[in-house]
């Protein structure tokens, strides 16, 4: 039969609770890197975009998105396209630039193909 004494049994269970603390801790800071790895990849995706010119008339009007035989403004048209598609939309010299991550230029195209074919002027990617 062993006997410990009250102090050796209190060092033992501070021990064990230091050697638990400190793998909970690595579990915390291996997540941490799991989750600053994946958002370095979102990051990367998100800098890289692709830029479309617009020449947009104040009058000027396309078919509606989702309305067949609408005619809606094609400068609120465009706004809504953008937020959308999670991109940006600002004025330039002469028009307004649109700036999409190339993650979402599919979908961009296809929901404002009517705008393209008519007031594009230019295009471009970017990698920022």
């Amino acid at each position: 039969m062993t006997i410990r004494s009250p102090a050796l049994a209190a060092s033992c269970a501070i021990a064990s609770q230091i050697a638990s603390a400190k793998s909970a801790q690595a579990q915390e800071m291996e997540a941490l890197a799991q989750r600053l790895k994946r958002f370095g990849v979102h990051a990367a995706a998100a800098r890289r975009v692709a830029v479309y010119h617009f020449v947009i008339a104040p009058d000027a009007v396309i078919p509606g998105l989702g309305r067949p035989g609408a005619l809606r403004n094609a400068q609120d048209q465009l706004h809504l396209v953008v937020a959308l598609t999670g991109g940006a939309i600002a004025k330039s010299a002469g028009g307004l630039r649109v700036r999409t991550p190339l993650s979402a230029c599919d979908r961009f195209e296809a929901l404002a193909k009517p705008l393209i074919a008519a007031h594009m002027v230019a295009f471009e990617r970017e990698d920022l």
